[in-house]
């Protein structure tokens, strides 16, 4: 059988391997800083020159400079019940922990000062969710995105989706990602878009989103393998 030629065992095996070496990165993504990677996900940007009060009035200044509705909060046809609410653009300063791995500590020490702010993109119709905390280094997190609609639909909130999580478009992300940098970060300070966490929390969504897919494929795959090792055990003589 053509199947069990040399060179496509060899094809074969050489494609399983480097298949096992994907799926083995892979689960190290999995698991590496799995509170991170599941309790956050989001998008991290790093801020330097700029305290925690500084972002604060600077982020004021922008969004009542864009504001027609309010200078508090913005009128919103919000996706799920698909009624018109108010959305704050800034919530009020709360103690957050640094990081998730401290999580359960009750060391105050642990903690820093945040923010929730929301704010609506004109360029993709739709407002985000982003968090800020305090620190040497100001951290934002760039968190979930909601479209806006105009007209009913109970199957809108399915387009709500968190930043570089499982359930969010790889286009879409990106233009989101994208207008939340060109429309609110790039006037406030210069910034640091933390790449890597963005890179891993994708790799590690497209893993959670098609991960049957994968089993699949696992279990597939050497079959051929499987089939010529047992040819090669029991034998023409044994077969026949």
């Amino acid at each position: 059988m053509i199947l069990f030629d040399k060179k496509k065992n060899k094809l074969w095996k050489y494609l399983y391997i480097s298949s096992f070496c994907f799926l083995m990165f892979t689960f190290a993504c999995f698991l590496y800083n799995y509170r991170n990677l599941f309790d956050e996900g989001g998008q991290d940007y790093y801020m330097d020159g700029i305290n925690f009060q500084t972002f604060k009035e600077r982020y004021t200044r922008l969004y009542k400079s864009i504001n027609n509705n309010s200078t508090d909060y913005f009128i919103f046809h919000e996706p799920y019940k698909g009624k018109y609410k108010k959305i704050e653009y800034m919530g009020k300063d709360y103690m957050a922990l640094k990081s998730p791995s401290k999580r359960g500590s009750k060391d105050s020490l642990d903690y820093v000062i945040s923010l929730r702010c929301r704010y609506y993109l004109s360029s993709i119709d739709g407002y985000v969710t982003f968090f800020v905390k305090d620190g040497k280094t100001i951290k934002v997190k760039l968190f979930d995105y909601y479209p806006s609609y105009s007209v009913s639909d109970y199957e809108r909130w399915k387009n709500c989706f968190v930043v570089n999580g499982r359930r969010a478009p790889y286009d879409k992300n990106k233009e989101i990602i994208n207008a939340f940098e060109n429309e609110v970060l790039n006037k406030i300070t210069p910034y640091e878009r933390d790449y890597m966490q963005g890179y891993i929390r994708q790799y590690v969504s497209f893993f959670e989103r098609y991960f049957l897919y994968y089993l699949a494929f696992f279990i597939i795959l050497p079959i051929p393998l499987v089939v010529r090792f047992l040819n090669r055990k029991i034998g023409p003589e044994k077969r026949g």
